[in-house]
């Protein structure tokens, strides 16, 4: 069994079990927080000048990455542990005239169904291009990917998308990413809803930039409905 004095007086840190310095966060948070959050690694990083090891996590909701990555300190000197940790407890149920209902910390319309990726890129089309196009998944070439242990959010990237070449954008891409993620709802404090996100590069005379769209996936409320012009 490793002896936890091994940390106080080693200065090698390829030789501290990674495993153990997971343990040491685990018990952090589960004592700050209790064992029943979710949650994955981001980054772990031994600082040999500071003699620490710093080490990023992103709580998980159903799989999703929500809210943003927490960091956690370790010195090895005195086996201190200090963080920014902020993460959701899922101790409560909210309802309102508007049937919203939160399980836990996340947000639905009881008896609807969430809007579809089909339904988002169509949500999508008709908001920025006039609804002259038709989303179709079947002409796309899907590829998923995300929502591992790296932390990016789950997202699906579609090539072959006709709408983006048609839509004469100033740019020759066919290739659409959608990003699917829990995203905090406002004027909540710790409430979440399946979320919608995508952008596609735009360029024309007097703007080359970006055009965002999201939308939550319940409730159809958009959250982001901007063109970014970097520079005109």
């Amino acid at each position: 069994m490793w002896n936890h004095k091994y940390v106080f007086c080693n200065d090698k840190f390829d030789d501290i079990p990674r495993e153990e310095i997971y343990k040491l966060v685990e018990g952090h948070i589960s004592k700050k927080y209790g064992k029943s959050l979710d949650y994955i690694y981001n980054a772990y990083v031994p600082d040999s000048r500071a003699k620490a090891f710093y080490i990023e996590v992103t709580q998980l909701a159903n799989g999703y990455s929500i809210g943003e990555k927490a960091k956690i300190y370790i010195k090895l000197k005195d086996y201190t542990l200090s963080d920014n940790l902020d993460f959701v407890l899922n101790d409560y149920t909210i309802t309102d005239n508007l049937e919203f209902v939160s399980s836990g910390n996340e947000r639905y319309i009881e008896g609807k169904e969430p809007m579809n990726l089909e339904e988002f890129i169509q949500f999508f089309i008709d908001k920025k291009f006039g609804g002259q196009y038709k989303a179709d998944l079947s002409k796309y070439i899907i590829q998923e990917g995300g929502g591992d242990s790296k932390g990016e959010p789950h997202y699906y990237t579609l090539t072959n998308v006709d709408f983006i070449n048609e839509a004469d954008l100033g740019y020759k891409n066919n290739e659409f990413t959608v990003y699917e993620f829990y995203q905090h709802v406002p004027g909540y404090t710790d409430l979440y809803e399946l979320y919608y996100y995508a952008g596609t590069n735009y360029r024309e005379k007097d703007c080359n930039g970006y055009i965002a769209y999201g939308v939550f996936a319940y409730t159809r409320e958009v959250k982001v409905d901007e063109l970014f012009c970097y520079r005109g």
